[in-house]
């Protein structure tokens, strides 16, 4: 059994939410986007949107997640996204980081959504992870195109 709790993050905890953002993007060797925390506040206040959600081992907040809701034709219903799962260095490789993805996927089941998906860059050893909790590898290749200017 997990000591692993998952809370969602009010308006309060929006300072730590986007500080785990930019130690997530800071060890993904990318920038932070200039609207990190926008975005975050944004999914806090909007629950139809996405959600913000704190890791909490005990007392101990050590990490967060940010989910972004869409919808899927391909599986016929809501799906929702992982866009973002920080967790403390010292906290990795003791399973938390299965035990909330574990918790992540039976909260959306839960709450409607019928397929629940990532984005890994190539390399990241954290992919193992991901195939351990279920989401499976489709041989398919995300692209994007921003529609914004950064400023």
């Amino acid at each position: 059994m997990s000591d692993i709790v998952l809370t969602d993050a009010g308006l309060e905890y929006l300072d730590i939410a986007a500080h785990y953002s930019d130690l997530m993007n800071e060890e993904d060797g990318h920038p932070a986007s200039p609207n990190n925390r926008k975005s975050l506040e944004r999914l806090i206040r909007e629950p139809n949107v996405g959600q913000v959600l704190l890791i909490n081992l005990g007392e101990k907040v050590i990490g967060y997640v940010a989910l972004c809701a869409g919808f899927s034709i391909e599986y016929g219903g809501p799906d929702i996204c992982l866009d973002e799962i920080y967790i403390e260095q010292e906290h990795r490789g003791k399973g938390y980081g299965l035990a909330t993805l574990n918790q992540l996927a039976e909260r959306v089941k839960a709450q409607g959504y019928v397929s629940f998906y990532l984005e890994v860059m190539a390399g990241n050893p954290a992919a193992e992870l991901y195939e351990k909790a279920g989401f499976e590898d489709r041989n398919s290749k995300l692209m994007t195109m921003s529609l914004i200017k950064e400023k």
